[in-house]
């Protein structure tokens, strides 16, 4: 289930079951939040390389392989970029496959399960307006670096044209200056006496 929103801004999910999923789809897709399920840790590396605002994970899928997936993802982010990952974990930080998720991953809010809803909505919500913010970032990066292009691109042209000046004012002022040397000199009038 797509909104039509842009990929950057949906909520990337692998979950133990099916149901846990759709459940989880459904619940969000009232509170308006575009959450998309995977079915495998593979499905989850495919779906990033197309855009996520965040990510849930269950703490089995981390065993499943979800974590090295999320790792690899985490190293090769760009320096604007700290994708929000949420582990769903029955023991907290106690268990030693979400404490490795906190070491490796960076930005990891744990929810303890069994969980209430209105805890995730808002720890979603939460989620994926820091990821905007980031994108916004990117943005403005992008921006700044268009417009130092542009001005170097400017400052580029203006030297051109100045140098063509100096060429071009050079050149007229040659014929003037051997004129000059070569005239002879003007015969001084007699002053009036």
């Amino acid at each position: 289930m797509s909104s039509g929103r842009h990929p950057d801004q949906r909520l990337l999910m692998l979950l133990a079951t099916v149901r846990d999923a759709t459940m989880t789809r459904e619940v969000l897709a009232r509170a308006d939040i575009d959450a998309h399920a995977c079915a495998s840790p593979q499905d989850l590396a495919h779906e990033l390389t197309t855009g996520a605002g965040a990510v849930l994970v269950c703490e089995e899928a981390l065993v499943a392989g979800a974590q090295a997936i999320l790792a690899r993802l985490v190293d090769a982010q760009p320096q604007w970029s700290d994708l929000p990952v949420m582990v769903l974990t029955r023991r907290g930080a106690d268990s030693p496959h979400v404490g490795n998720a906190l070491e490796q991953l960076g930005n990891v809010t744990l929810l303890e399960r069994p969980l209430r809803l209105a805890t995730l909505i808002s720890t979603v919500r939460t989620s994926l307006r820091a990821r905007q913010r980031q994108y916004q970032i990117r943005s403005q990066l992008i921006e700044q670096e268009r417009a130092g292009v542009e001005l170097a691109e400017v400052a580029r042209r203006k030297d051109e044209f100045l140098a063509m000046l100096a060429h071009e004012l050079r050149n007229p002022l040659a014929p003037i200056r051997t004129a000059a040397q070569r005239a002879p000199p003007a015969r001084q009038r007699p002053e009036p006496g």
